[in-house]
């Protein structure tokens, strides 16, 4: 399926609408604090018609979504999502079925990090700690800074060499 906007929540409705034939609706957002890039907010609801609903429903439904305010806004409001969904589902009749808690959590460490350098040559690794004698990686997704002194970088180098030694022989 081919992304014809860039926008997260118009290309998963476009996919639904084309693809699996559903009619849906998405709405996504992120508030990004531009001084530090730190995500302030983020949220988003999906709502899918059943099949065998009205035409007048759907266009209901479409009405609805169509007032909604941006979701960082309804967030930054402090609305939960039941409040979100009630907006959207206005006119209709809603039932909260189960609720369960989410969260973000990423799954990098320091031992992940000094595998993944044995991956480079012996020679690499040893040129990697800086003036202060250390090296640094940083998580891309979560931003945790790892360091790795130069002991540690050398240790690495001659168990790399090991390993390489024992598979030539």
């Amino acid at each position: 399926m081919e992304l014809i906007s860039g926008e997260i929540a118009v290309d998963i409705t476009n996919y639904y609408a084309t693809s699996e034939q559903i009619p849906t609706a998405c709405a996504l957002g992120v508030l990004v604090d531009s001084e530090n890039g730190q995500v302030l907010l983020a949220g988003g609801l999906l709502i899918q018609v059943l099949p065998g609903a009205y035409p007048e429903d759907l266009e209901k439904l479409e009405e609805n979504v169509a007032k909604l305010e941006p979701v960082t806004t309804m967030l930054a409001k402090g609305m939960s999502v039941e409040d979100m969904c009630r907006v959207a589902l206005d006119g209709f009749e809603m039932e909260v079925l189960d609720e369960m808690p989410v969260h973000y959590a990423c799954n990098c460490s320091w031992e992940k990090y000094y595998n993944a350098l044995s991956t480079l040559e012996p020679e690499e690794i040893e040129t990697l700690p800086t003036t202060d004698g250390k090296a640094e990686a940083v998580c891309p997704y979560c931003n945790r800074k790892y360091y790795f002194t130069t002991e540690d970088l050398k240790a690495l180098a001659e168990k790399v060499r090991e390993t390489r030694a024992s598979f030539e022989q």
